[in-house]
């Protein structure tokens, strides 16, 4: 943290990065390969874990559809790692009143769940595009805080995409190039292996493996290909 007496600003230094150690994995590969299910889809996953340390940059949001016990939520809770040992921030916080969980963790996860409500798609479409975040809390002035921020959104089925809104053309469009649909495959990780991930670092470090040694190419401004707009206009 720092002060800059010309403009009498304090600069707070927030989630900051506790995993400093790049490692590849082969086991965290294995994972990302069957949960994609086909090599392009693992290859844009894989793109995305790559951008995923960097906040200077806007990156998709990853939706995540599948039935229960694949491992969607073992893949937020260890991409958290790079930040927080206490889990990804809540959608449900981050989307309400009181935003100041992100400052904690950067990755915010909508688990089963994405608030709704009016013009709460646009709310979530400014959060993934945004370079800077407006921080409420309690009690406490509101700040801006730097950097982007990511949203991890797992479902059962495409329809944690539907918001309830009179949507337009331009408003699917804009939606449709902000998130990244991943169909989730089986995974057959056992639980010593999942908890490697978590507990031990295991894919945290790995995402700093790809981000330092991964060659990738970037499509648009937020790195990997959106949904189609046929496949977002069936959310109803």
């Amino acid at each position: 943290s720092t002060y800059d007496p010309r403009s009498e600003t304090f600069n707070e230094a927030q989630a900051r990065p506790r995993v400093f150690d790049a490692l590849y994995s082969e086991a965290v590969n294995r994972y990302i390969t069957a949960l994609a299910g086909n090599a392009m889809v693992a290859q844009d996953i894989n793109t995305w874990l790559a951008m995923l340390p960097d906040l200077t940059t806007t990156l998709a949001s990853l939706v995540i559809v599948g039935r229960r016990g694949i491992g969607k939520s073992l893949l937020a809770a260890a991409c958290a790692r790079l930040w927080s040992d206490k889990g990804p921030s809540r959608a449900v916080d981050v989307f309400s009143d009181w935003t100041g969980s992100i400052l904690r963790c950067p990755l915010v996860f909508a688990d089963e769940y994405l608030p709704k409500g009016l013009g709460m798609s646009g709310r979530i479409r400014e959060f993934v595009a945004s370079h800077t975040h407006t921080i409420t809390r309690k009690f406490l002035p509101s700040v801006e805080a730097i950097g982007c921020s990511r949203l991890i959104i797992a479902g059962n089925n495409d329809n944690i995409l539907s918001f309830g809104e009179n949507l337009n053309a331009e408003d699917l469009a804009a939606i449709a190039e902000r998130f990244y649909l991943v169909h989730a495959h089986a995974t057959g990780i056992d639980p010593e292996t999942a908890r490697r991930f978590v507990d031990e670092d295991e894919l945290a470090k790995h995402c700093l493996w790809l981000n330092r040694n991964m060659a990738r190419t970037r499509h648009g401004r937020f790195w990997i290909r959106g949904m189609s707009l046929d496949t977002l206009a069936l959310q109803g």
